[in-house]
Parts: C-alpha cells; sequence; structure tokens
C-alpha cells in the first residue's frame, strides 16, 4: 500500500501540505498518509472508502483521519477537492489538547486518533472555509516575507473554524443507522440487482422512506450512489484483469453494456477502454 510523505510534497520546507485537485482524473487507490490527514470535497460527487467503509462523497464532505487509516475514492470528472495533511509536530501539545475539544478532531493529540465519521458542511460553512485554504495557498506560492507563519496561522484559523462548525453539522458514521446498514448490504450486493422496493422489504420499511432517509444521511439517493460504487469496481477490473468491457460491465451488475458505457463516460469523463490503456 502506497503512503504519501508530507514531507515529499510540502512547500517551502512547512510541516504540513494544502492541495488542491481539479484534474480530470480523480482516482486514488488505496493509501494512507503519514501524518493527519483531511480531505474536503468542494464540487462534484463520487465515493470516499476509509478503512473499508464506503460513502457517498458529496460537496462539503470533511473527512478527518489517522496516520494508520487506509484510504480510496472516485470522483466525478467535474470533482474538485482540498487535501489538507500535516505533522503533529507542526503544533504545540496544548494546541493539539486544544483542538482534540472539537468533536471532528477528538483524540487528536494521541497516537491513536482514527476516522470516526465524515462531516457534511452546509455552503455557508464549506464557503469561508475553502476561502482559508485558497488563502493558504496563495501565501506559499507568493512567498512573500514570514509567509510560512502566514501561512500557519491561516490553517489553524481553517481547523478552529471546521471544528466549531463540526458539532452542528450532518455526520455519517457506521453505528448501524439504516444508511449505514444500506451501504454495507450495497458492498456485499452491488453485483445484484437493487432497487428501493428490495431494500425496503430488507430493512423493513417503505421504499420511499428508505429512500428520504438514505438521501437525507448522504446527501446523494440510493441510484446514483449504487452507480458511483459499481464504476468504481469496473475501474479496478479494468486495471486488475484482462476480461472483455462487458464481462466486466455484467460482473458488476450492469446487465446492458451500452448502459454501463454511459455511465463511465459520465462519471469518469472517458470511455472504458480509454480508461484501460490509460491504467496500463
Amino acid at each position: 500500500m502506497y503512503t504519501f510523505r508530507i514531507c515529499d510534497r510540502a512547500l517551502r520546507g512547512m510541516r504540513f501540505i494544502v492541495e488542491r485537485d481539479t484534474n480530470k482524473f480523480r482516482r486514488q487507490n488505496v493509501h494512507r498518509h503519514d501524518g493527519i490527514e483531511i480531505m474536503f470535497a468542494r464540487r462534484g460527487a463520487g465515493f470516499c472508502s476509509v478503512n473499508g467503509h464506503t460513502f457517498p462523497l458529496v460537496p462539503g464532505d470533511f473527512y478527518p483521519m489517522g496516520e494508520d487509516d487506509t484510504h480510496a475514492f472516485l470522483f466525478r470528472h467535474d470533482g474538485d477537492y482540498y487535501t489538507v495533511a500535516f505533522y503533529r509536530d507542526l503544533f504545540s501539545p496544548s494546541e493539539l489538547e486544544r483542538l482534540e475539544r472539537f468533536d471532528c478532531f477528538a483524540g487528536l493529540a494521541g497516537k491513536d486518533f482514527t476516522f470516526r465519521k465524515k462531516y457534511t458542511f452546509p455552503p455557508s460553512v464549506s464557503g469561508p472555509l475553502f476561502a482559508l485554504l485558497d488563502a493558504v495557498r496563495t501565501e506559499l506560492n507568493e512567498g512573500k516575507p514570514m509567509c510560512g507563519e502566514c501561512a500557519r496561522a491561516l490553517l489553524v484559523q481553517f481547523l478552529i473554524l471546521a471544528g466549531r462548525k463540526s458539532a452542528g453539522a450532518p455526520s455519517l458514521t457506521f453505528s448501524g443507522d439504516l444508511a449505514g446498514e444500506i451501504l454495507d448490504y450495497i458492498a456485499g450486493h452491488y453485483t445484484e440487482t437493487i432497487t428501493l422496493e428490495t431494500l425496503g422489504k430488507r430493512f423493513g420499511y417503505s421504499a420511499e422512506y428508505t429512500g428520504r432517509a438514505f438521501k437525507r444521511a448522504t446527501g446523494m439517493n440510493i441510484t446514483e450512489y449504487l452507480t458511483f460504487f459499481r464504476i468504481e469496481k469496473a475501474c479496478l477490473a479494468l486495471t486488475e484483469t484482462d476480461r472483455s468491457i462487458s464481462e466486466i460491465a455484467m460482473a458488476c451488475g450492469f446487465f446492458d453494456n451500452s448502459h454501463f458505457c454511459r455511465n463511465f463516460r459520465r462519471i469518469i469523463g472517458i470511455p472504458p477502454s480509454e480508461y484501460r490503456g490509460k491504467a496500463r
């Protein structure tokens, strides 16, 4: 498994990175960072997997992760996200202890800090947070006197504001709630025909209630999420096997090859055959 080293990517010798990705190709296989990582989605949709649990990925999603957390994601081709990562020694022990009082950073001062849940910030919150990250990048790129100190101060402001807002933000965990049970079910049965009706019967609710509950908890409807999940499995098969595209489509739950190709291009931005060529 690949480990991203913060020091290899940090600007001006800083102990942190603030990177924005707006490239056309947004898929990252399972990896980890050697420090604290925050993935913060600005635009687009897809899904994010942390420690084997998969979540819908929508604008405003905020994923705080520790050094031992494994992470993978797939974004639609118009996705836009920030990666914020830092070493603990960027902050004093007292600063870490104060940060960990916030819900999203609970346990940050200890080595066992780990991902607990994702948070989804509304535009009124995420907008100012993204502006702070833009300002950090501007400081480091322009290199004005004391740019490192200014960038660190802006990063601290970002963490404090995110921490303050995390307590009241919608969040999603795998704690046995309906949305979490649906996510687990899809992960195990994505090759089968899955509808709102079948999910409703499986969990004892009406199709309408099941759909509303999932959308309210995740920000994405079940059909859209299921399509993203299947496309991710198809990406892996295209990369790691020599099976034909039609065989892969069938194995991933698409029973119409043209339907699979349309959805693949909509989400990834290129046809499956071209994706296979680029991946190899």
